[in-house]
């Protein structure tokens, strides 16, 4: 029997045709933080290969890897900054929306599935626990966990350091500058915005 690890890895994409003097400049720049990711170039200039090396960072360019599932844009949207009148007109039909709230700590190993339920979490997300609703997710807590949300909505706070997938989209800490996020998808478009400013 072959000795093998499973490893859980974050990677940093790296998109083709970027100015490889500004790409320099960001790794110069960020190099301490990109050595916790796996760098994945889809083209890889030779002169880069020196400062990756310099800075002992972990990189790949895949032959086989599909990353299509990628933002070109993300907006990070402070709000209503404006102060303009936002008119909702609800339609005369009630929706019944089913919530499951955990108040409880989501301990590791535990999964929570759900395909008709909105689920919200007020504690802590453990590391190697599994979240995923086909509806929306809140976690107001700190999140070491897996989560996949498949819903028109997802709300984290700024302390999440697991996995997140939205709508098949990753999402990183990094992206999560806000103390509470609200991560909506527009099109291509992924919206990230400041709950606490609306």
């Amino acid at each position: 029997m072959p000795k093998i690890d499973q490893k859980n890895i974050q990677v940093f994409h790296i998109l083709k045709d970027n100015n490889i003097d500004e790409l320099k400049s960001f790794i110069s720049k960020n190099y301490k933080i990109l050595q916790a990711y796996l760098l994945v170039f889809d083209e890889l200039d030779y002169s880069l290969r020196e400062i990756l090396d310099e800075y002992s960072l972990d990189y790949i360019v895949p032959k086989n890897m599909r990353l299509n599932n990628t933002y070109s844009n993300i907006v990070f949207n402070e709000g209503n900054k404006n102060n303009k009148k936002i008119d909702n007109k609800a339609d005369n039909k009630t929706k019944e929306i089913k919530t499951k709230i955990y108040r409880e700590l989501i301990r590791s190993g535990v999964d929570i599935n759900s395909n008709d339920e909105d689920i919200v979490i007020f504690s802590r997300v453990n590391s190697a626990s599994n979240i995923k609703s086909s509806k929306n997710i809140c976690i107001y807590g700190r999140c070491d966990g897996n989560v996949e949300c498949n819903g028109e909505y997802m709300i984290l706070s700024n302390n999440t350091r697991g996995k997140i997938l939205f709508n098949g989209f990753a999402i990183t800490s990094n992206m999560l500058k806000y103390r509470l996020n609200l991560i909506t998808k527009d099109n291509d478009m992924l919206n990230i915005i400041d709950i606490l400013s609306l």
